[in-house]
């Protein structure tokens, strides 16, 4: 009978071990084989594929997972368990490919993928994602920044993407920016971050441009609105007035505007000031009271730091005319600019007066009608108003004129001047027309009896002449 050795219980379980290495040894496990999963750097919207290889896998399995910390399970053999809207799992790719996709990749992909075995230990490689990101300016970042007249600020335009983006900036109306001082040099542009203006004044008040850009394209830009404060300066605008017979005037520099009583005036003033101001108007050192029937003001909004206020005047009366002031204020100062409103005197075109003392001519010498508004009975005391227009007047006509009842032919003056109301000249003076007047007034009755003896001597001579055989 063969003689057989019986193990003893406990060296069973090491002998299957070392079976199993032996086994192992002569068959290799799983091992990753080139090419390795590669970084992928991808344009922002796209899709990319990670691939992992895998040979002699056996009855192992393959995981993707995002390498967080800790790390999180995407996919498990062919299965996807996270966001399958986002992720895809493509198995067994010529045997040894196993393909991870993601779909619209954006910033929040960026980072490591890692793609393990379940072996014994078990074995990971990783691929890294990053993003070609166009610039974006950071939301954060101030959109207007408000600094005192003189004083130094500095605008901020921070961005990021992928190339790290540069910034440049520059003024909106591609003006230059004054970077020394509000008399120093100026640049057009800017390079950097941040922009520091040096005692700034108000001319630098404008919208500022920064332009982030990366070379993927579009460049992104952000405008910073800079508001410089500072006290008012009014000074006065062109002023208008209205009145019935009296033209609109003007004096210099609108300091002083002349208007006729029950007319009105539109007077206005200029101020320059941020924050924009407030208005009122005062007469003669008080505040006008709201009347609207009286006032009328309003504001008008110019451009940058400019304004206008008007204020027109109805209904004018002796009281209204004196020194107005415009005054505009805010948080920083007060200001104001003062304007005169004057009567002005009124024309009717009324012509110039001749006045002729009572009885220093025959009532039907150079009489006129009375002018408006004059009494037409003479009194004892009162003296005529002639109006006279010197470019109508005219000698005495004299006409051989033949009298109907006497058969005889005699002179007749022509005393049509005296029925003429008449202007005088344009270069001519009320005082010269009436000196004229008076002398003629005292010619025209010595010229009479000569140039009746003349027209009577002719016409002797004419009968005799006609007498003759």
């Amino acid at each position: 009978m063969p003689s057989s050795t019986l193990l003893p219980t406990g060296l069973i379980p090491l002998l299957i071990v070392l079976l199993s290495r032996q086994a192992c040894s002569r068959f290799p496990g799983p091992l990753f084989v080139e090419p390795y999963m590669e970084n992928i750097t991808a344009v922002k919207g796209t899709d990319v594929l990670f691939t992992c290889r895998v040979a002699n896998l056996g009855r192992n399995m393959v995981a993707f997972l995002r390498a967080d910390d800790p790390p999180r399970l995407i996919a498990y053999d062919e299965k996807v368990f996270r966001q399958r809207h986002k992720y895809e799992v493509h198995p067994r790719v010529n045997n040894d490919h196993w393909v991870l996709k993601i779909k619209n990749v954006h910033e929040r992909d960026i980072g490591g993928y890692m793609c393990q075995v379940n072996t014994e230990p078990m074995i990971v490689q990783v691929g890294y994602l990053t993003l070609q990101v166009p610039p974006q300016v950071d939301r954060n970042t101030a959109s207007a920044v408000e600094v005192r007249e003189g004083h130094n600020v500095t605008l901020a335009c921070n961005a990021f993407g992928n190339p790290t983006p540069t910034v440049i900036w520059r003024r909106q109306d591609r003006g230059n920016m004054k970077i020394d001082g509000a008399t120093g040099y100026g640049v057009s542009v800017s390079n950097g971050s941040e922009l520091t203006l040096t005692k700034v004044s108000r001319l630098q008040m404008t919208e500022y441009v920064c332009v982030a850009s990366n070379g993927i394209l579009p460049d992104e830009s952000w405008t910073v609105k800079l508001h410089i404060t500072f006290p008012p300066t009014v000074t006065p605008q062109a002023v208008q007035v209205s009145a019935a017979n009296v033209p609109p005037t003007v004096t210099p520099q609108a300091v002083q505007v002349s208007a006729a009583n029950g007319g009105f005036a539109i007077l206005a003033c200029n101020a320059d000031a941020w924050p924009r101001p407030q208005f009122h108007w005062e007469k003669d050192g008080r505040t006008l009271p709201h009347i609207r029937s009286k006032y009328e003001s309003h504001e008008e909004v110019g451009d940058s730091y400019g304004s206008v206020a008007k204020l027109k005047v109805s209904q004018l009366g002796y009281e209204d005319f004196g020194t107005y002031a415009c005054v505009a204020t805010n948080e920083q100062g007060s200001h104001s600019a003062v304007i005169d409103l004057v009567e002005s005197i009124a024309s009717d075109n009324r012509l110039p007066a001749v006045v002729l003392a009572e009885g220093s001519g025959d009532d039907n010498d150079l009489l006129a009608e009375p002018s408006e508004g004059e009494d037409d009975e003479d009194d004892e005391d009162s003296e005529r108003r002639v109006i006279v227009d010197a470019r109508t007047m005219r000698p005495p006509q004299i006409s051989n004129e033949i009298a109907a009842d006497e058969g005889v032919g005699h002179p007749v003056v022509d005393d049509s001047i005296t029925r003429t109301n008449v202007l005088p000249s344009k270069d001519e003076s009320s005082a010269a027309v009436s000196q004229r007047l008076l002398m003629n007034r005292a010619i025209i009755p010595l010229l009479l009896p000569a140039l009746t003896l003349l027209y009577a001597l002719s016409s002797s001579s004419s009968l005799q002449l006609n007498m003759r055989p």
